[in-house]
C-alpha cells in the first residue's frame, strides 16, 4: 500500500492515515482523557489548603507548606532506605537461622499489611535440580495471623473480632523480625483449640506494658551478626534521615499525620494530571507514524525506492503482488533464485510462501528443491534482519519459520498430473487445507507472471504461465461439485 501511494503523484500517506478509523479512535480517546484531566483538576482544587489547615499560622515563624513538603519527602526517602535494609535482613543466609517456631514476624503480602504474627513453621522447596544452595530454594513460611472470620480469601481483622488462621507466605512478605518468641502449643497449630491459644498469646504480647514503644526487633549487626558495608551505609543514612525528621518544625505537631496525608493526596493528583498531559501530548501525533517511517527505511535499504521516495524497479514489481509476502518474493526474483529452475520446481518452491498451517510432514526429498529452499530461507533471514534494524517490530526467527517446505512434494505430484486422492495419500493435511493452498498458489503465480512481464522478465513469465496451466486443473478448481 505504501509503495502504491508513492507511485501516485501528489498522494500523501500521512493524509490517508490521518483519516483512518484508527486515527479517529485515538482522537476520540483523547477527548475522554481531556475530560478525565478536567475532573482531576477540579478535585485538586478541592484539596484543603495546607496553610489554612494549620491553626494559628500567624504564630509560626516558618513556611508551613514548605515544612510539610520537606517532611513528606524525608519520610519517603527513609521508607526507601528501610526497604533496602529489609531486603538485606530477609536474605535467606541472614534470616533463616532465626526462623524458629514461635518467632514474631511482621508480614505484608502485596498491598495487604497483616502486622505481627507468630511463625509456625518454615520450609524450603527446591526450584531446580542444581547443587544445594539456599539461593536455589524457595522458602515458604506458615504464619499464624488474626483474620476476619467472614472473609474469603482471608483479610486482616482487629483482635477482638478476629479468628486466628495459619497462612502460607513467601519469605519476601517478611517486613520485620522480632526478638520475641512465644510459647507454641503442643500438637498441630492449625487446630481450632490451638488457634485460640495462639490468638490469646499474640494479643497478650501486643498489649504487654513493656512494649508500649512497639515490639522489639532483632538488631541486624549486634544480634543477627550481619557484616555488610551496604548495611552500614544504609543504617547511617537512616540515622541521618531520622535526625532531620526530629529537627523538623512540625515534628511534634499533633496534626502532622493529617497534613502529610493531605499533601500525599495532592502529590498523587498532580502526578495523575501530569501523566494525562503526557497522554494528551502523545495523542496529537499521528498513529502509525513510527511504523510508517520504519517501512520507508526498509524500502530504501532494499532499494524498492530511492532516497527521494521515487519507486524503483523492485517497487514496481512488489506493487503487483498481494497473495504472499511481496517484499520477500521480490527479493527472491531479483536474486535470480528462479533463473535456472524449471516451471514445476518454481511453483513448488512458491508454495512455501502461501502455506501457513502446522504439519508433521517433512520437507521435500528433491535435492534441487531443497537447495533452492535453503537459499530462500537465507533471503528471508536477511530481509527479517533488515526490518528489525529499521525498528519494525519483528521476531527474525519467526519470520524465517513462515517459509514452510512441507507441501512442495504434494504440489510437484499435482503438477505431474497425479489425481487428487493419490496426492492426499502422501499428505497428512486435511483435503480442504491442500485445496486452499493450491488455489492461493494459483493466484500468486498469476500475479507473479504479470509482475515478471511488467519488469521485462519474459522468460520467467513464460515459465510461470506454463506451470500455471498444469496447476489449474481437476476437482480443485471446479466451480461447484454439483455442476
Amino acid at each position: 500500500m505504501l509503495i502504491n501511494q508513492l507511485r501516485l503523484e501528489g498522494a500523501k500517506q500521512d493524509y490517508m492515515i490521518q483519516r483512518s478509523f484508527h486515527q479517529f479512535q485515538k482522537d476520540r480517546d483523547a477527548l475522554a482523557i481531556h475530560d478525565q484531566k478536567r475532573d482531576l483538576e477540579v478535585e485538586l482544587l478541592k484539596v484543603e489548603d495546607l496553610k489554612a489547615a494549620v491553626k494559628d499560622v500567624s504564630s509560626l515563624d516558618f513556611s508551613v507548606e514548605e515544612a510539610i513538603a520537606d517532611h513528606y519527602f524525608l519520610v519517603k526517602e527513609r521508607e526507601k532506605k528501610q526497604e533496602d535494609l529489609r531486603k538485606i535482613v530477609t536474605q535467606p543466609e541472614h534470616i533463616v537461622p532465626y526462623l524458629n517456631p514461635g518467632r514474631l514476624l511482621h508480614v505484608k503480602d502485596g498491598s495487604v499489611d497483616w502486622g505481627w504474627g507468630i511463625l509456625v513453621a518454615a520450609s524450603s522447596r527446591r526450584v531446580e535440580a542444581v547443587e544445594e544452595d539456599d539461593a536455589d530454594r524457595k522458602w515458604v513460611l506458615e504464619v499464624f495471623l488474626p483474620c476476619d472470620p467472614s472473609a474469603d480469601p482471608p483479610v486482616p481483622a482487629p483482635m477482638p473480632k478476629a479468628q486466628g488462621k495459619v497462612l502460607p507466605l513467601s519469605l519476601d512478605a517478611v517486613q520485620r523480625i522480632s526478638t520475641i518468641r512465644s510459647n507454641m502449643p503442643e500438637g498441630d497449630a492449625k487446630t481450632e483449640d490451638n488457634c485460640r491459644v495462639l490468638l490469646k498469646t499474640l494479643g497478650t504480647i501486643k498489649r504487654h506494658k513493656k512494649f508500649k514503644a512497639g515490639i522489639p526487633e532483632l538488631n541486624p549487626v549486634t544480634e543477627m551478626k550481619i557484616e555488610s558495608e551496604e548495611l552500614t551505609a544504609i543504617q547511617t543514612s537512616l540515622s541521618g534521615f531520622q535526625q532531620k525528621l526530629d529537627q523538623s518544625p512540625l515534628a511534634s505537631h499533633p496534626k502532622l499525620t493529617a497534613y502529610l496525608s493531605a499533601f500525599e493526596r495532592r502529590v498523587k493528583l498532580q502526578t495523575q494530571v501530569q501523566d494525562l498531559d503526557t497522554q494528551i501530548g502523545q495523542s496529537r501525533f499521528m498513529v502509525m507514524n513510527d511504523e510508517l517511517r520504519a517501512m520507508r527505511r526498509v524500502l530504501r535499504r532494499l532499494e524498492f525506492i530511492d532516497k527521494d521516495g521515487v519507486v524503483q524497479l523492485k517497487g514496481r514489481m512488489a506493487c503487483e503482488l498481494t497473495s504472499a509476502d511481496e517484499i520477500l518474493l521480490t527479493e527472491i526474483v531479483f536474486q535470480n533464485v528462479f533463473a535456472d529452475m524449471e516451471a514445476n520446481h518454481i511453483i513448488a518452491l512458491c508454495s512455501c510462501l502461501v502455506f501457513d498451517e502446522q504439519s508433521d510432514d517433512v520437507g521435500s526429498g528433491n535435492v534441487e528443491l531443497m537447495k533452492a529452499y535453503d537459499v530462500v530461507r537465507g533471503i528471508a533471514r536477511n530481509v527479517g534482519e533488515i526490518m528489525a534494524e529499521c525498528k519494525i517490530t519483528l521476531d527474525v526467527e519467526e519470520y524465517v519459520k513462515k517459509v514452510k517446505p512441507q507441501l512442495m512434494d504434494t504440489i510437484l505430484a499435482w503438477l505431474d498430473g497425479k489425481r487428487f486422492y493419490e496426492i492426499m495419500n502422501g499428505c497428512s493435511l486435511y483435503e480442504g487445507s491442500v485445496v486452499r493452498v493450491i488455489r492461493r498458489l494459483e493466484e500468486l503465480i498469476r500475479e507473479l507472471a504479470t509482475a515478471a512481464k511488467g519488469i521485462g522478465n519474459q522468460e520467467l513469465a513464460n515459465k510461470l504461465m506454463e506451470g500455471r496451466a498444469k496447476l489449474k486443473r481437476g476437482i480443485i478448481f471446479t466451480a461447484s461439485l454439483y455442476l
